[in-house]
C-alpha cells in the first residue's frame, strides 16, 4: 500500500540521515572526494524527502495517522530546506593553545579562524544556509563559561558577517596573531605539498595574522618560501605576465607558481 511504501522510504532516510551526520563530522573540508559524496548522499535524502510528501498528499491520511507515520522523521515539502544538525554534528570551540578543554575528546582547533571555517562547512555541507540557522547552532558549540558574552552580544547580532566580527574580537587575542605572523614570515613550502595547499596555507595565516594579501611584501614571503629553483621560474613568467611590474600580489604569485609547477 501507498502508506507502507512511505515506511519503508521514511526508514530508507533514516539510514542515510545517520550515514550522512557520520560523514559530515568525520570528513575533512579539504577532501574533495568526502565533500562531494556528501552533496551526492544530501541529493538522495532531499528526493525521498519529496516522494515521501507526495504519497502522504496522495493517501491523504488524517493528521494523527501522518504523525504516527513519520514522526520519526523531520520531513517537509519547502524546496532547498536543509538537514537538522544534533550537537553531536557540530565542532565545539576550544582552541589548542587554551590551557582549560572544556569538550574532552572533541577536536581543538588552531585558531578562532579555522574553528568558524569548519562551523560554516559543516553547516553548509547539510544543506542549511548558515545565515539563516547560525544563531540556532552556534550556542551549541560554545561553552558555558561564556553564556552571558552569548546572550548579550553574540545573539545581538543580525548577520553571520556581524558574529563572526564578534567572535574574532572575543577570542583572536594577541599571541595567536603574533603567532600567526610568525607563520606569514617565516613561510615555506613543505614537502609534498602543491602550490594551491601552500597558497591556502599561506593566505589563511595572513587573514588571522591580519594582513592583506594586497600588500606585495607579503607576497615576497610567499615567494620566497618555494625552493630556490622555482622561485626562479616563478618570477620569469610573473616578469612575462606582467611586464613592467616589479612587485606582484600573493595572488599573482600563487597562479603563475600553479601555472609552472602544474607542469613539472
Amino acid at each position: 500500500s501507498p502508506v507502507d511504501a512511505a515506511r519503508k522510504l521514511v526508514a530508507k532516510r533514516d539510514q542515510y540521515l545517520s550515514l550522512i551526520s557520520d560523514m559530515i563530522s568525520g570528513t575533512d573540508i579539504d577532501h574533495a572526494d568526502g565533500q562531494k559524496h556528501i552533496l551526492e548522499v544530501r541529493r538522495q535524502i532531499e528526493d525521498l524527502n519529496k516522494t515521501i510528501s507526495i504519497i502522504k498528499q496522495s493517501v491523504k491520511l488524517s493528521g494523527d495517522r501522518v504523525a504516527a507515520s513519520f514522526n520519526n522523521v523531520a520531513t517537509s515539502g519547502e524546496s532547498g530546506a536543509g538537514i537538522s544538525l544534533s550537537k553531536r554534528d557540530l565542532p565545539k570551540f576550544q582552541l589548542k593553545s587554551a590551557a582549560t578543554k572544556y569538550f574532552p575528546g572533541e577536536e581543538s582547533y588552531d585558531s578562532v579562524f579555522h574553528f568558524l571555517r569548519i562551523f560554516e562547512k559543516v553547516v553548509s555541507s547539510s544543506g542549511n544556509d548558515v545565515e539563516t540557522v547560525w544563531k540556532r547552532y552556534l550556542p551549541l558549540t560554545i561553552p558555558y563559561e561564556y553564556d552571558l558574552w552569548l546572550k548579550q552580544e553574540l545573539l545581538a547580532c543580525v548577520s553571520w558577517k556581524e558574529a563572526q566580527e564578534s567572535f574574532v574580537k572575543k577570542f583572536n587575542n594577541s599571541l595567536l596573531r603574533l603567532n600567526a605572523r610568525r607563520a606569514v614570515q617565516s613561510a615555506c613550502m613543505l614537502g609534498g605539498e602543491t602550490s594551491e595547499a601552500y597558497f591556502n596555507r599561506f593566505s589563511r595565516a595572513c587573514v588571522e595574522a591580519g594582513y592583506d594579501l594586497c600588500d606585495t611584501s607579503i607576497a615576497d614571503a610567499f615567494l620566497n618560501g618555494f625552493p630556490d629553483h622555482w622561485q626562479i621560474q616563478i618570477t620569469a613568467l610573473l616578469c612575462t605576465s606582467f611586464p613592467g611590474v616589479t612587485s606582484w600580489t600573493t595572488q599573482q604569485v600563487a597562479s603563475c607558481a600553479i601555472n609552472i609547477l602544474s607542469t613539472i
